[in-house]
């Protein structure tokens, strides 16, 4: 067991291990006494007498002796090539001093910057290469200023009134939680005793646990000065506390959300609040803050945090719930206000800024402009996209790529004023599912939510679709849900432009018009039942031609992903066209499509195409369509059979103004039918001949002739 030996002066050999392995020069072990007992150093002798030790001596703020130790590493790792200091195989009686405190290892200048540097020998270092005019004091360990304890005084401070002082820690000030608590305490307590300013500095090069004995005893001679005036150049001033704690009081919201508004600013965050959500700027759009994120940031600003009260006595401002709650609702209604009846600016924004689709140019980022969507890459306008191309004429009909092109140019500028949605069918390996993750990778999966027909009918169904761009509903399946009328309902009114009402799991309902757009694939043609026929009306219909189970291309994705600013380019080319109809162009492959949903989706539609004609000037008894239907309907294998008065209900819900169902007329009581007559079995058509009067705003294609 090695033991202590407190009368044997620092060896040559410890002052050479110093000199190699920690940075310090002869000179600075001569001003600390290396010859002499009394002037600080001692050796620390060992029983086999192969591995250096140190112990520094230095004054504890209780006017004790103190002693820090300098350890190489123990013989059985400088065997296996270890330098630095090993502590688990030191014995506990010689494993650190267990004080705090500080060393002077070098004075400063008049008016001269002071570098604090954690670790009294690391300030040897220090003292050694500082440039010219800098004092330098070691601090023992992280925790080497502190208050006043039951062992002693506060750490002495008086030297740093009215310096600069800059503190060097370790390099785990960033992964260690006691060094970083004693970044922020150190700094605090220096502005305390009257610092002029205070920085924190980093080394360039440590890492891990290393500190500026390490990272200098690895450079250069010529250049370790140059190194530690680069550490001090480069070193972040810290906010005084008092600047940065001093709020208003509580009992003034207002006032403290003006204040913490503008530490917002002072920190470059743009955040706005709208209908209820909070949105940061991140350079090219606003995008979802976590509900938790404002709150937290609100507690991070006051939990440390002062006011004076109405006697001039700083009293802590002691965040609560309440005071919270507040704040961020008077911040929220303030300066951060987007009002609730705002619409995001519909525009095309990539990382590199604003796209004019126009002139294909781009403007800069404007953050006074609240826009929710931007493309997760550079715009180029000489992209162009030949797998891409490629690839969809490989799996969809030459007629239908046009109208795909239109509506992944609609997707992209945010508008929703088409209230069109894409219905996308084919069997499987048949390209479906790239197409919709290229449509993914082509607005960021930030922007797009992925819900079913089936949750869009259950309580929070809604609200994974607010802020969101796609709605990308993969293998949809439209049988065995629950209430797949209601479904119906929220897909026309969210892609019919309604403002609607969501309600979000333990927050307050969400109100207001959704810019979603919905994307549905399927194997199978949709299945649902719409007596007017609007949902259908609303879809645009594309079908893939051909499977390529077996033979896919595995590799297909990333190679269309390294299209996406052609892609982009693509998409553009759609908008135009779509702008200069209009309205989508819907090929006739597609409208065909179209109309056999129609007629699947309403019953009483293809009632009419079989059975009946429209003719304006018709009349016919609401009890003989009824008849007629009756039968239709038992051959047809409908179960539910409606009544005569519903069905003059859905007559009119199918076709509009075409069919007036006019009151009872004279004592035989019936209900005269204008608009439509029954055909005799012989004029009975073979094939879809039911079309309503087109209506204005109809762009599908769905009843043209």
């Amino acid at each position: 067991m090695p033991t202590r030996n407190a009368t044997t002066p620092l060896s040559r050999r410890d002052a050479e291990w110093l000199i190699r392995d920690h940075a310090w020069t002869r000179e600075h072990l001569e001003y600390r006494g290396a010859e002499s007992l009394d002037g600080g150093f001692v050796s620390l002798s060992w029983a086999d007498d192969t591995f250096p030790s140190a112990r520094v001596r230095y004054l504890h703020p209780d006017d004790r002796e103190a002693y820090a130790d300098q350890r190489g590493p123990c013989p059985r790792h400088a065997r296996k090539g270890l330098t630095e200091g090993c502590r688990g195989c030191f014995p506990k009686s010689l494993n650190g001093s267990g004080e705090n405190g500080l060393a002077l290892a070098r004075p400063a200048a008049t008016d001269g910057a002071w570098l604090l540097i954690e670790g009294i020998g690391q300030s040897g270092a220090g003292a050694s290469w500082a440039p010219a005019g800098v004092g330098v004091m070691g601090m023992s360990g992280c925790r080497g200023v502190h208050g006043a304890t039951t062992r002693g005084p506060a750490t002495d401070l008086s030297w740093a009134r009215g310096a600069d002082v800059y503190v060097f820690f370790d390099a785990d000030r960033h992964t260690n939680k006691d060094v970083a608590a004693a970044a922020l305490s150190v700094p605090a307590a220096l502005y305390e005793a009257g610092a002029r300013e205070v920085f924190l500095a980093d080394v360039s090069g440590a890492t891990g646990k290393e500190g500026l004995d390490d990272v200098l005893a690895r450079t250069p001679e010529h250049l370790r000065t140059k190194a530690v005036a680069a550490a001090i150049e480069a070193a972040a001033p810290v906010v005084k506390d008092s600047d940065e704690d001093l709020l208003p009081a509580p009992d003034d919201p207002c006032d403290v959300a003006r204040t913490l508004s503008e530490r917002l600013d002072r920190d470059g965050k743009v955040w706005r609040s709208w209908r209820g959500d909070w949105y940061a700027w991140d350079g090219a759009c606003y995008a979802p803050l976590h509900p938790s994120a404002v709150t937290r940031w609100l507690y991070l600003q006051t939990e440390s945090a002062f006011f004076e009260d109405e006697r001039g006595v700083d009293t802590g401002w002691k965040p609560t719930s309440h005071k919270i709650n507040e704040v961020e609702t008077a911040l929220a209604l303030l300066d951060c206000y987007v009002d609730p009846a705002t619409e995001p600016a519909r525009r095309i924004a990539c990382r590199n800024g604003v796209v004019n689709v126009a002139r294909r140019t781009l403007t800069d980022h404007d953050p006074r402009r609240f826009s929710l969507l931007a493309l997760p890459f550079d715009f180029d306008p000489s992209a162009t996209a030949p797998k891409w191309r490629s690839f969809l004429s490989d799996v969809l009909p030459p007629d239908q790529i046009s109208l795909l092109q239109q509506w992944f140019g609609y997707v992209v500028s945010g508008d929703t004023s088409r209230q069109k949605i894409l219905s996308l069918v084919g069997e499987k390996r048949s390209g479906k599912g790239t197409i919709g993750r290229i449509m993914v990778r082509l607005l960021g999966q930030s922007m797009v939510t992925s819900p079913t027909i089936g949750s869009l009918t259950t309580d929070f169904g809604l609200a994974p679709l607010i802020g969101k761009s796609l709605a990308l509903i993969g293998d949809a399946r439209w049988t065995g849900i629950r209430d797949l009328g209601q479904a119906v309902e929220r897909l026309k009114g969210i892609s019919g432009e309604d403002d609607v009402t969501a309600n979000r799991k333990n927050r307050d309902h969400w109100n207001g018009r959704l810019g979603v757009r919905f994307m549905i694939m399927s194997n199978d043609p949709p299945s649902f039942t719409d007596a007017s026929a609007a949902l259908a009306d609303r879809m645009l219909n594309i079908q893939t031609r051909q499977s390529f189970a077996g033979r896919e291309d595995l590799e297909l994705e990333n190679k269309l992903v390294a299209e996406l600013p052609g892609i982009l380019n693509w998409a553009l080319d759609g908008l135009e066209a779509l702008q200069a109809s209009g309205r989508f162009v819907v090929p006739e492959s597609s409208a065909a499509i179209g109309r056999d949903l129609a007629l699947s989706a309403s019953p009483m539609m293809a009632w009419v195409d079989s059975e009946a004609e429209m003719d304006l000037g018709a009349e016919t008894t609401l009890r003989e369509l009824h008849d007629s239907y009756l039968r239709w309907a038992k051959t047809e294998n409908i179960t539910y059979t409606m009544t005569s008065a519903m069905m003059g209900k859905q007559l009119r819900s199918a076709f509009g103004g075409s069919i007036q169902v006019l009151p009872r007329r004279g004592a035989s009581r019936t209900i005269p039918v204008i608009g439509v007559r029954l055909l005799p079995p012989e004029g009975r058509p073979s094939r879809a001949r039911a079309v309503p009067v087109p209506r204005e705003d109809d762009e599908s294609g769905l009843f043209e002739d």
